[in-house]
């Protein structure tokens, strides 16, 4: 399967690392990127091809995730391997889980999240559209 990663930054390769390990074929398209920008996205949009907006800003980052789902295209829900999902959670499209997190009973993470790694989102929870859930971050002395 082709994977579409729309960004090229930082979270856009983290995005990428997952997918090749999810086996897809991944193509980039950023602006920065002059032969495959973001507007060409449009030219991808078929049945044998998924997309993820790979953006850390989460308004931009929901933003295509209702224009692709607007347009009927396939939106991705990519979960890595090390990561567990409970099968009592639900994870709508365009959402990212990376690895070591854990997605417990019950939980609903709404459109286009980001689970970072190592977080742990326990029974019931609901994550709203376009939220990161960070794991907690210790001091370092």
């Amino acid at each position: 399967m082709q994977l579409i990663i729309l960004g090229s930054g930082g979270y856009g390769h983290t995005v990428e690392d997952v997918a090749i390990q999810l086996g897809y074929d991944c193509i980039f398209l950023d602006d920065s990127l002059t032969d495959y920008p973001l507007s060409s996205y449009v030219n991808y949009v078929d049945s044998n091809t998924e997309f993820i907006p790979a953006f850390g800003n989460n308004s931009f980052r929901l933003e295509w995730v209702n224009k692709l789902e607007f347009l009927n295209a396939k939106l991705a829900t990519l979960v890595h391997p090390t990561a567990y999902v409970s099968p009592r959670a639900s994870l709508a499209p365009g959402t990212v889980i990376l690895p070591q997190a854990v997605v417990n009973t019950g939980v609903t993470v709404e459109k286009g999240c980001i689970i970072n790694l190592g977080a742990i989102i326990d029974h019931g929870c609901v994550i709203e559209e376009g939220e990161v859930i960070q794991a907690r971050q210790w001091p370092v002395d």
